[in-house]
C-alpha cells in the first residue's frame, strides 16, 4: 500500500511539473471566469484538510487533486465549479491520467435517481470510473431526438427507467441533444453535474456550463415538483 501511494505521489509530481504553464493558464482563466459570475475563487484544495464542501460525482477519489475550486450563487443556484486532476491505476501501473473541469449545480432534493450521459464520442476510458463504481448502472432504450441517441447514451437503473425517462423528459433530451455535447452529464444525490474531460478551455465554454448547467437543474427541479 505505501509503495503504491509513493508511485502515485511520483506520478503527480512528474505530471504537475510538465504541465506547470498550462495549469498557470488555466487557473487564470477559472479565475476571471469566477469574478466574472460572482463565485467566490479558493484556489487550490485538499479534500483532507481543507474546510470546503468537496464536489463528488463519479469523479470523486482518495487521490484526485483539486484545484481552482469556486463556488456561490449563480441566477439563484448553488453551484461548484473545479478543476480536477487524478490518475488511473491498476494495481502499481499507470492506466490513465486525465483532467476534468467539473460543474456542479445543486438540486432541491436528494430524492432522484442516479442516471449518467455519456458523450458517445468519448473513449470508454474517460469514464472508466461509473463501469466499475456502479454496477447498476445498464444502458437504457429510450426514445429520443436524433442529436441526442447520435450524441449521448443514457446509463442508469433499469429499475428506474420510467422515473429517468419522466426526469428527463422529451424536452430535456431535446436540449441535451442539441446544445450539451461534447459535455458528459450525471445526475446523482441531490445534484447535476457537467464534465469537460481533457478538452481545451475558454471563456465560451465554461460560460456554456454555467448557463446549460443552471437551466438544466431548474427544469429537473420542475419535473420533480410536477
Amino acid at each position: 500500500m505505501h509503495r503504491r501511494l509513493h508511485i502515485i505521489s511520483e506520478h503527480f509530481k512528474r505530471a504537475l511539473d510538465r504541465n506547470s504553464l498550462s495549469s498557470m493558464q488555466r487557473r487564470r482563466l477559472l479565475r476571471t471566469f469566477a469574478e466574472k459570475n460572482g463565485l467566490v475563487h479558493f484556489g487550490d484544495v485538499d479534500q483532507h484538510e481543507d474546510d470546503h464542501r468537496v464536489v463528488r460525482g463519479f469523479t470523486a477519489s482518495p487521490t484526485h487533486k483539486d484545484s481552482s475550486f469556486m463556488t456561490g450563487t449563480f441566477e439563484d443556484r448553488d453551484v461548484s465549479v473545479v478543476d480536477r486532476f487524478d490518475m488511473l491505476f491498476k494495481g502499481d501501473h499507470l492506466v490513465s491520467k486525465h483532467r476534468w473541469l467539473i460543474g456542479e449545480f445543486r438540486l432541491s432534493s436528494d430524492d432522484v435517481p442516479h442516471v449518467f450521459l455519456a458523450p458517445e464520442h468519448d473513449s470508454r476510458v474517460h469514464y472508466a470510473k461509473v463501469f466499475t463504481a456502479f454496477r447498476y448502472l445498464d444502458r437504457l432504450s429510450i426514445e429520443a431526438s436524433a442529436d441526442f441517441t447520435s450524441r449521448y447514451k443514457v446509463l442508469g437503473s433499469p429499475s428506474k427507467q420510467q422515473e429517468i425517462e419522466d426526469l428527463l423528459d422529451a424536452n430535456v433530451r431535446s436540449v441535451v441533444g442539441a446544445h450539451f455535447w461534447p459535455l458528459a452529464v450525471e445526475v446523482f444525490e441531490g445534484s447535476v453535474y457537467l464534465y469537460s474531460c481533457d478538452q481545451k478551455l475558454s471563456h465560451h465554454a465554461l460560460q456554456v456550463m454555467l448557463k446549460n448547467g443552471t437551466w438544466l437543474s431548474q427544469v429537473l427541479d420542475d419535473n420533480m415538483n410536477r
